[in-house]
Parts: C-alpha cells; structure tokens; sequence
C-alpha cells in the first residue's frame, strides 16, 4: 500500500507497467500512422480495448476510494466533479438521474445550494432516465466539488451569457454567424476586443475534401495538390438545441458516399466552440480536412509539441518550407499576431497544415495499400471532437495551451450516496502556480513511497515555481526524468509548499514523501 495518508488503497507498479507496455506496443510506426496490414490492427485494438478496460477499473476504484472520504451530505443525488487539471475550471459535466415527474423539474445546485446553469439534454422513457448538463463553476486545481441534483417544483432561474438567434450564436467571449445555405461560418466577433477573427468573405470551419493518391506509398504519404472539393451545400443546418447551458446548431453534409454530422456547440463561460463530429465514411483515395482562414497576416504559425511548442512557416517559398505541407502537433495549432489570433484545437487529431492565413486539421483519409483489397483503411462509422478558439493577442496571451488541455481532458462526475466524511465538499489536493507551468503527472515513485510530481514550463520564461502539496511532507527532492540522482528541496509552509526554480522549457520531476498512513 501507498504509504501517503489519503490513499489507503494499494497501488500495483506492475499492473499500471503491463497497462503501459500494451499501449506503447501499439506506438509502433507501422501501426500508429495507419501504414499497416489489417491483422496489426486487430491485435492493436485488442491491446487498445484491454488497456482501456484495466485503466478504467483503476481510475473508478481510485475515485470510489477518494469520494468515500467526501461529506456528500445535502438534498437531491450528490455527483463529485473531478478535475484532473493543475488550474481551477468551470465546465459542463453530464450526469445521468432518475426522471422526475412531469409536475417537476431537474435542479442542480453546489454544495451551498446556489443554482447552478444546467439543461435537460436526453430523456429516455423505458428507463426512466434523464441526461442533465450542468455548467460547474470553480472546480479547484487537481481537486473535486461536490454538487447535488434534485427534483424540485420550479427550478430556478440562472443567469446565462448565452444568446441564439436564427443560426447566430453568442455569450460574453464571442458571436458566431453561421450561414444556413452553406454551413460556413461567416463571422467570428471576440467580444471583448470587438475583433473580427474570420478573414473577409472566408468560409470558417469549412470540411474539404481532396483526391490524395500519393505516387507510391499510399499510407506513408499524403499528396493533395490536385483536385478538391468544398463542402458548401449542406443537406441541413440547423438549431438543435438553444437552452440556458448550451446551444447546438446541427449541420449535414454529404459527399458521394459519405455522409457528415457536426453538432456546433456553445456554453456560457466557455471561450471556444467544440464541434461533435460524426462520419460514415466510404472513400478511397480521398483526405478530408477542415479548415478556417483567419483575418491576421502572419509569417508563422505555432503548435504545440510534446512539452513545448514549435513555429512553422505559413509561407511556400523555399524547398524547406514546401517540404512542410503537413506537420504534426499534439492539441492545437495557432495563427496569431500581437492583436488577435485563431486556434485550432483537436481531441484525436493530430496532422495540421498552415499556409498564408489559413489553417487547417487533416481529419480522415483512406488509402488502399496495404489494406487487404484497398477497402477497409479508416472505412464505416467514425466520432470525434475538434474545436474553434478565438483570442485575442497571441497564443501566449490568449491561453490556447490550457484550453488544449480542457478540450483533451473534460472534468469526470460520480454518482455517490449521500454520506459524511472527513473531507469538505470542495477541495484542492495540488495547485502549481504560475500559470506557465502545468502537471502532467501525479504518481507513486517506481521506488519507494514517495509521491512523485512531474511538471513543464511552456512559455519559455524563468520561473520559481510554487507547488502546493496534499499534506505535510517529511522531505522532497527533484530528481532527473527516471527519478534518480535527488536533489533536496526546502520545504516551506509548514510542509505544504515547495519553491522550485525553472528554467526556460524545463520539465522538471519532484519527489515528496509523506508520514506513513499507518502512525
């Protein structure tokens, strides 16, 4: 058992080291891009399937373990809102409840009862179950908040930003203008700085099709130079959903055999727009992209990199730069100026291209070597989520590094009973200040039973970091990435804080160790 006060429950290095051999195995370069044959992909999604299984088992035994400790106490179905960021959020989670009575409605409130926005979004009648999203403010950095749903006479009435006329959408970050004879959008105001983010006359988030027959190797190699379609005559646009917490313009389009869904999605207190996206696809030799031109001229666009970023030309005038018609980055990519910019974020997604002003997200492809036959690479039903976030100055300025994050990582509700606990109805286990740095683990050391805590600067600054632990530790150390060669650090605050100097880009791992759970 971890020897780390509030968690009691054991810890298995081999089984979270068999998890991670199964999913690495499949990081291989035939397997990963596509570029291999049918039977790779069958023990690949066999691996895929048992990792995520195993995974699953432990993320709900360890929530199971923490939200035992929780006072959940409080009117209605208590649900624990999970944040597994280093910064405080507000964001929607979905909860499933009983289906109240048809002279009720569904309520959500915090654990001191304050109203929160929410909005039914499915009822399903043989069970007699109703899907609620709820916007939950201020949940605490690498922490939980305990929120209540209740069947009440009349709910409350909740403020909300959010604004739908016709297929125009608003909330205090941005409007959007979507064009219901083409789909396209054709406006992007910032609201706060009264930018204009969509470049004159452009089509935003438009779907191209192009014929992409690379010369010889046709998983290896993307070519779309030639022939190509926009996607501009939708068999339907239109408003799905306009409620309090979130407002859904759907859009249908098709080509040949391929039939498109995109559910346009917009929140109050949210600054970018998700778009839920649903393909029955059936082509071969066809890539498909999405696409926006943004009203900036810039030479450069940036996008994230493991642990850092990377800035690529938008230009096409030397070997080099042609060389560079598709690149890959991990959450987003970004074109920007000092005023205003536009990103591009992505959930799954992973190969970009940038030129002049526009940006675009590769999102599916179908190659025939060396699939069996040519006919089943990426071929039926796919589901997947990438995002629009207008800003304003940079990418620095506008935060795009933290909603990549957002969008990749959503907050995670749990259904509980209602109990006491020792543990308050709203807390922090960790928060990392300043805002240029961020955790990306937390996890037993391999050994000892220290707690290790590994985190990166991204914006290419100096820092001294602060890290705010769970409890009073007895000692820390930064070690190298394989947690060797420790260096002690002071602890302050009673044991609760270190202060962790940072260089530019640094990815920095600290060891902590606590009182045993046991004395």
């Amino acid at each position: 058992a971890l020897s780390f006060s509030m968690l009691k429950t054991p810890y298995s290095n081999q089984q979270f080291e068999g998890i991670w051999k199964k999913v690495l195995f499949d990081d291989f370069h035939d397997v990963m891009p596509g570029s291999g044959v049918g039977n790779n992909y069958v023990e690949a999604a066999r691996n895929l399937n048992e990792a995520s299984l195993e995974s699953a088992q432990l993320l709900n035994g360890s929530l199971d373990s923490l939200t035992a400790n929780i006072d959940t106490q409080g009117a209605g179905v208590p649900f624990v809102i999970f944040n597994s960021l280093s910064w405080e959020r507000t964001a929607p989670v979905t909860v499933e409840v009983h289906t109240p009575s048809p002279a009720e409605q569904l309520e959500a409130v915090d654990d001191a009862g304050r109203p929160l926005l929410s909005q039914v979004i499915s009822t399903d009648d043989a069970t007699q179950r109703t899907r609620l999203q709820v916007m939950v403010p201020g949940v605490p950095s690498l922490g939980y908040k305990v929120i209540h749903v209740r069947a009440v006479r009349h709910a409350a009435a909740v403020p909300s930003s959010l604004k739908v006329s016709g297929t125009t959408v608003e909330n205090e970050y941005f409007r959007m203008q979507i064009d219901p004879k083409t789909g396209c959008v054709t406006s992007l105001v910032e609201k706060p700085d009264h930018r204009e983010i969509l470049a004159p006359g452009g089509c935003g988030d438009l779907l191209q099709t192009f014929v992409d027959k690379p010369a010889r190797q046709d998983a290896w190699e993307i070519s779309f130079d030639g022939k190509s379609w926009d996607l501009k005559d939708p068999e339907e646009v239109k408003v799905v959903e306009s409620g309090p917490e979130r407002a859904v313009i759907e859009i249908r389009n098709k080509f040949q055999n391929s039939d498109f869904v995109r559910d346009i999605v917009v929140h109050p207190d949210t600054p970018r727009i998700d778009i839920h996206t649903k393909v029955n696809w059936h082509e071969q030799h066809i890539l498909l992209k999405v696409g926006f031109p943004v009203n900036v001229q810039a030479t450069k666009a940036t996008f994230e990199i493991p642990y850092g970023t990377i800035e690529r030309p938008t230009t096409r005038n030397t070997p080099a730069e042609k060389a560079q018609f598709e690149v890959p980055a991990q959450r987003w990519g970004d074109i920007s100026d000092a005023e205003e910019g536009f990103s591009l974020l992505n959930a799954s997604k992973y190969g970009y291209d940038a030129k002049g002003n526009v940006i675009r997200l590769s999102l599916l492809r179908s190659p025939v070597m060396p699939a069996p036959d040519g006919r089943f690479a990426d071929q039926g039903y796919h589901e997947f989520t990438y995002a629009l976030y207008p800003h304003n100055g940079d990418w620095q300025t506008g935060g795009t590094m933290r909603q990549g994050y957002d969008l990749n990582y959503p907050l995670i509700a749990v259904e509980v009973q209602p109990h006491a606990g020792t543990w308050p109805a709203n807390r922090s286990f960790v928060s990392i200040s300043p805002n240029n740095v961020i955790i990306t683990a937390i996890k037993k050391a391999e050994d000892s039973n220290g707690l290790i805590f590994r985190y990166y600067e991204f914006d290419g600054k100096s820092a001294d970091v602060t890290l705010h632990l769970p409890e009073t530790a007895i000692s820390a150390a930064e070690t190298d990435l394989m947690e060797k060669n420790p260096s002690p650090l002071h602890l302050e605050d009673a044991g609760h804080e270190l202060t962790i100097p940072t260089g530019p880009y640094a990815i920095n791992t600290v060891e902590a160790t606590f009182e045993p759970a046991d004395k």
